[in-house]
């Protein structure tokens, strides 16, 4: 395993926005009170699963992108 040069560019690739999007959505809903989640429709836990996986296989695709300002 070799380390990426500029660790500050790390913020520039497109899976560390997506990676960290899924983390924000699925804590959030993991941390949520029961009795809020009650609220919401009854299939919100389904659609927070399935968009999770679409943004996190968005960012392992954001791998093979050359992306703007990011040096290999």
């Amino acid at each position: 395993m070799k380390l990426i040069e500029n660790p500050r560019d790390v913020w520039r690739h497109f899976s560390t926005w997506a990676l960290l999007g899924a983390t924000l959505l699925q804590g959030g809903w993991l941390l949520m009170p029961e009795v809020l989640r009650a609220d919401l429709p009854a299939h919100t836990g389904q659609w927070i699963e399935w968009a999770v996986l679409f943004i996190t296989t968005w960012g392992a695709g954001g791998k093979f992108v050359e992306q703007p300002g990011v040096k290999s």
